[in-house]
């Protein structure tokens, strides 16, 4: 799966942006609608459908988006300049919420239904799909309903739009009138982290005039999204770590660095120090496990994830001769973290059910020989 917040954060080209949701209770759709005002891409984005390319989305267009309420999946209406339709996009999903401070997110299944203005139909990705699936990053329960969905709303449009997609310019004037967010992805230098040199990333054992640091981090949204949506207080930081700096905890915590600024936390235990992980993870022995996070947004999508957990495990992890394997395991709908791993050597076992977690998450392993 890949989770998703209606922003739009995932997309690179996006430059700045204005945004804005809602919730509605109307007989004819009752959900959350959104509206993405996309004011600068770094240029027009173009897809392939049906071997032919496609205009999706330019500067000036507008994204109407709606989720409805417990069904599986999120409609787009992509909207050119002058406030005509281009196409509808509908992702097929697995579960739908929001952070803690209001925006949408879906758990993406990959497969993807586009209709036109002249209402030609497309079913896309299902290669995608199938690969998902072969590879555990999905459930064959999760293959089946994407499917299911998909087949449904092609069957549903046969007979006319849907009910939302009959309601889109009521509902764009509606959102325009909102006070909307304004987001500005920054911009660097061509050459910045371009590309990344390992000899730039260095680690540290985490110290106590790190926490705050640390507690900052972990309130950031592109954290909280994975480590929880509830606002981490500094004195639940302190004494959830403090006993690790004290190494009173088995797990030992580092401070990535890159050239010298701290922009991320990396942590390490050995799996036989925690019997209920490893017998979750039926672990035979010599194996470690690692959690990790980049706290600065702005090194996120860059490539310095990759390249400092593969210099974390070659400096740190395997460094101990005694560890043989190591172990990582994410949301299974974080795809970014779970591509950064596996480019990096790690490989999908299995899902699992750790009991500190609300949802399930999906084990990675990697051995010494792969480093």
């Amino acid at each position: 799966m890949k989770r998703k917040l209606a922003t739009m954060n995932y997309w690179k080209a996006l430059l700045n942006s204005r945004f804005v949701a809602t919730t509605i209770d109307e007989p004819d759709f009752r959900g959350t609608i959104a509206l993405i005002c996309v004011d600068h891409l770094t240029g027009p984005a173009y897809g392939l459908i049906a071997d032919q390319q496609y205009l999706f989305s330019d500067t000036g267009y507008s994204l109407v988006q709606y989720l409805p309420d417990q069904q599986h999946h999120v409609i787009t209406a992509y909207i050119d300049r002058h406030d005509q339709i281009t196409h509808w996009y509908i992702d097929m999903i697995n579960t739908a919420g929001f952070t803690d401070t209001g925006i949408p997110w879906y758990d993406d299944l990959y497969l993807d239904l586009v209709q036109q203005a002249d209402g030609a139909q497309y079913l896309l990705d299902a290669e995608e799909l199938d690969a998902a699936l072969a590879d555990q990053l999905i459930t064959q329960a999760e293959w089946t309903l994407a499917w299911a969905e998909a087949r449904r709303l092609q069957a549903a449009l046969q007979q006319g739009p849907l009910p939302a997609m009959r309601r889109w310019q009521t509902d764009l004037q509606r959102l325009r009138a909102l006070p909307m967010q304004t987001r500005i992805r920054p911009t660097y230098p061509a050459n910045w982290l371009n590309p990344v040199n390992p000899e730039m990333i260095t680690f540290r054992r985490l110290q106590t005039t790190d926490l705050p640091l640390l507690h900052r981090w972990l309130n950031t949204p592109h954290v909280k999204l994975w480590y929880g949506n509830s606002v981490q207080t500094f004195a639940a930081v302190q004494e959830k770590y403090l006993p690790r700096i004290a190494g009173s905890d088995p797990t030992t915590p580092y401070l990535l660095s890159y050239s010298g600024e701290p922009i991320g936390y990396i942590q390490t235990y050995r799996v036989v120090d925690d019997p209920e992980y490893a017998a979750l993870v039926d672990d035979p022995g010599g194996a470690a496990a690692i959690d990790y996070l980049i706290g600065e947004e702005r090194y996120t999508l860059r490539g310095v994830g990759t390249a400092g957990l593969r210099a974390f495990l070659r400096q740190i992890v395997f460094d101990a001769p005694t560890t043989t394997h190591c172990y990582i395991d994410p949301h299974p709908a974080n795809f970014v973290a779970i591509h950064a791993y596996r480019r990096v050597g790690f490989q999908v076992v299995r899902r699992i059910e750790p009991p500190e977690t609300a949802e399930p998450t999906l084990l990675l392993r990697i051995s010494r020989a792969a480093i």
